[in-house]
């Protein structure tokens, strides 16, 4: 399949945040089809892990990146007309809980960018939450669940 520029532009940036459900993992050579393994086939059966039904992994649905435990962000290919949303999903259960990431590839981009600023800050939960909450919607469960997993260095007294 031919992807479109925006989708393997994004995977070539191969932007990473050191945040446990941020990207840290993507399409090596920018592989996209290949890096359906486990999502949308078995690697080692080639059987075809899709479905239409409500949990599944759907046969539109491509994998763009991982975080930490290679739990998902995806696109539907069929959605170009809205400049492709990000959906994230964690592994287990057996069933995918679809939570929505980004409005758009570009959103995402700029989202990721933004959670690498401010990992990369260092600095305590009082610097940090009002720079986190101006720029996400924590009433979203993707961004509360980012939230919830987000790592401070401590107020030190001297």
């Amino acid at each position: 399949m031919e992807f479109p520029k925006v989708i393997t532009d994004f995977v070539a940036k191969e932007i990473t945040c050191d945040h446990y459900f941020m990207p840290q993992f993507y399409p090596p050579k920018g592989d996209i089809e290949g890096f359906q393994s486990g999502y949308k086939y078995n690697s080692n059966t080639g059987e075809n892990l899709t479905g239409v039904n409500e949990g599944d992994f759907h046969p539109n649905w491509y994998v763009i990146c991982g975080g930490y435990a290679n739990d998902p962000f995806w696109i539907d290919i069929t959605e170009g007309n809205k400049n492709f949303p990000v959906y994230f999903g964690e592994h287990g259960g057996g069933m995918w809980e679809t939570l929505i990431a980004a409005n758009s590839l570009q959103e995402f981009e700029e989202y990721v960018q933004y959670m690498k600023y401010l990992v990369e800050l260092e600095e305590t939960k009082e610097v940090i939450e009002p720079l986190f909450n101006a720029r996400f919607d924590r009433s979203n469960p993707f961004w509360e669940l980012i939230w919830s997993e987000f790592s401070f260095t401590e107020d030190e007294e001297y």
